[in-house]
């Protein structure tokens, strides 16, 4: 008989054997989560680059049986405190809203589908800066498409993008203008104007509006004058002599494409006795703005402004002295709002 303090303990293989397929598994877990977090932290060392580039830069909308298009033709920045008539004003507003200089000036292109014709407002900058026939394309229409082209006045960031190396960039376009914009712009002698800027923009109007002169493409009109159906010109002469807006109007809803009315929103709106450099009538272009803001507040018109902050497209109502600016709510669906 073994007396019970000589028993001899005996290993067994078999808990052995799982005790080192536990260090084993253990060892491979631990392996796995270190190469997980090599990795993880590989990856964060390398970020994805900032893509910097905007939409194609057009917006759609149909007002009534129209579709109006609104092209942007780039921005630009400018220290536009220095150009008004009273710069402290505008720093101070720019200050009270947070907004910073240089300020960003935007250059819009219009284009009205009539369903009968293609009208184009304006052409914006051309050249290198302008971007109105690239976006023209990626909008689906092409220049050769566009029927009539209507000048709100001969500036180069309005007539720019007419000709390029004394070529019609929209070789089936009739240009319209108004009779005094195209007397003051093509036909006065270079000497005989008052201010040497004027003489040196007057030589950029003749390379781009001539081309369609000589081709016989180019017709004038004289006051409010009706030009295609559901479109007619308003002088509002002052910020060049023959400065033209257009009023577009299609059922129950209109449309009122004001040119360089307006050059900076958010302080001309509140205080539009504020005027600009490139005013070639300061005081009458002060009060045009006073009357034709009226005027769209009272009837409702949309606002289309070529220096509004892109799309550029909103209603106007009066506050005081000044006008309380509302961009139209943006619509995915082309369709009329309801």
């Amino acid at each position: 008989m073994t007396h019970p303090a000589q028993t001899k303990t005996i290993a067994h293989p078999i808990n052995t054997a799982a005790h080192s397929m536990d260090q084993l598994l253990w060892w491979v877990i631990g392996i796995s989560l270190l190469l997980a977090v090599s990795v993880g932290s590989t990856v964060q060392a390398q970020p994805v680059p900032m893509a910097k580039t905007q939409a194609a830069g057009f917006y759609r909308m149909m007002v009534g049986n129209f579709e109006l298009t609104a092209f942007s033709d780039g921005t630009s920045p400018k220290d536009i405190a220095a150009i008004m008539s009273d710069p402290a004003k505008v720093r101070s507003e720019f200050k009270k809203m947070n907004l910073a200089m240089p300020y960003q000036s935007s250059y819009n292109v219009y284009l009205v589908h009539t369903g009968k014709e293609l009208v184009m407002i304006d052409t914006g900058r051309g050249g290198d800066n302008g971007q109105l026939l690239k976006n023209l394309s990626k909008s689906g229409y092409a220049p050769s498409q566009i029927d009539a082209i209507l000048i709100t006045h001969m500036h180069g960031d309005h007539v720019g993008g007419l000709s390029l190396a004394g070529k019609r960039q929209f070789p089936n376009a009739v240009v319209y203008a108004s009779q005094s914009e195209a007397d003051f712009w093509l036909h006065t002698k270079l000497e005989d104007y008052e201010n040497p800027h004027w003489a040196g923009n007057a030589k950029r109007a003749r390379a781009n509006v001539n081309p369609y002169v000589q081709a016989g493409m180019f017709k004038t009109f004289d006051g409010p004058t009706q030009l295609f159906d559901g479109i007619q010109s308003l002088p509002t002469h002052g910020h060049t002599p023959g400065h033209s807006a257009y009023l577009m109007t299609s059922q129950d809803r209109s449309v009122l494409f004001i040119g360089d009315t307006i050059h900076c929103a958010e302080v001309q709106f509140p205080h539009p006795s504020l005027t600009i450099a490139y005013d070639v009538k300061p005081d009458h272009a002060k009060a045009m703005r006073v009357t034709l803001f009226k005027t769209a507040s009272e009837k409702g018109h949309i606002i289309a402004g070529p220096h509004i902050s892109f799309p550029g497209l909103g209603h106007l109502s009066q506050q005081g002295e000044g006008f309380r600016w509302v961009p139209v709510q943006y619509q995915y669906q082309v369709q009329a709002s309801e």
